[in-house]
């Protein structure tokens, strides 16, 4: 889950099992590199997810500043802790609300403008 242009969520187990099909511009062929691989070359941090997390839904955030808050979870305190150290605040609602729609914040809201 992209926060920025320099920073994700990221279950790095998911991404580590095959590579990406890399297409790039002015190039005929593509390239095949790890998603990982591909984030580090590009200088993006990643916050890491961990199995538990990935199943409770702790990467299902959106953001609402660009670069400073988002919305997610309640139970995602670590994420939030980790997202802090980044400069990022996590405004949180429990998840049981959204559950009963059978999603998460991501997918539960419209397009946000994001200034």
């Amino acid at each position: 889950m992209m926060l920025d242009e320099s920073l994700c969520l990221m279950h790095e187990k998911t991404l580590e099992v095959f590579p990406c099909t890399l297409y790039e511009d002015g190039k005929s062929e593509p390239r095949h590199v790890l998603f990982q691989e591909f984030l580090a070359e590009r200088k993006i941090q990643t916050i890491p997810i961990t199995d538990e997390e990935r199943k409770s839904g702790h990467l299902n955030v959106v953001v609402t500043r660009r670069g400073k808050r988002a919305v997610g979870f309640s139970k995602a305190r670590r994420v939030a802790a980790e997202m802090q150290k980044h400069g990022w605040t996590l405004d949180t609602f429990p998840e049981d609300e959204l559950f009963l729609g059978n999603g998460g914040p991501h997918c539960m809201t419209c397009p946000l403008l994001v200034l």
